[in-house]
């Protein structure tokens, strides 16, 4: 087993020791020119850990690209006592914790008298997008999505 430091944001990194058993992706986690994510790229990582107690833990962390510039880079780890307990704690963030938007969610009154509520839905939508492919991804690698039927 190998010891692995994983950053949280606005936390102490959390200290674990285990097994890396795959790394999930959203779709726009793809490199392209360069900029790891590209342009005004949302993009979800979920690294996926399996530790001696048998605990899964998950290493999220959210980007986005520099078109992006409000958005702040976000991590968090996610703890499941086997994988569909972590699956169900993954399944159920909504992305406002990773995805920030326009402040006050693009009213006006504090975005120097600009609306930016259209984007500010489309942004917070995207993400929430990318978050659910990520933990499809992810429930792939741990196998928790459905097994394929045997026609005998």
């Amino acid at each position: 087993m190998q010891e692995f430091i994983l950053s949280r944001t606005d936390q102490p990194p959390a200290k674990i020791t285990g097994t890396q058993i795959g790394i999930a992706r959203s779709s726009n986690a793809a490199p392209v020119s360069g900029e790891i994510p590209p342009g005004g790229r949302q993009a979800f990582w979920i690294v996926l850990y399996l530790l001696a107690s048998a605990k899964i833990v998950a290493h999220v962390m959210y980007r986005a690209g520099s078109q992006l510039g409000r958005e702040e880079p976000v991590d968090d780890v996610v703890v499941g006592v086997n994988a569909a307990d972590l699956m169900a704690k993954l399944t159920a963030l909504d992305g406002a914790e990773f995805v920030t938007g326009w402040p006050e969610y693009g009213d006006p009154a504090v975005n120097r008298g600009k609306d930016y509520r259209p984007q500010h839905d489309s942004v917070m939508r995207h993400g929430r997008k990318q978050l659910a492919e990520a933990v499809a991804d992810a429930g792939k690698i741990l196998r928790t999505d459905p097994a394929p039927v045997e026609i005998v």
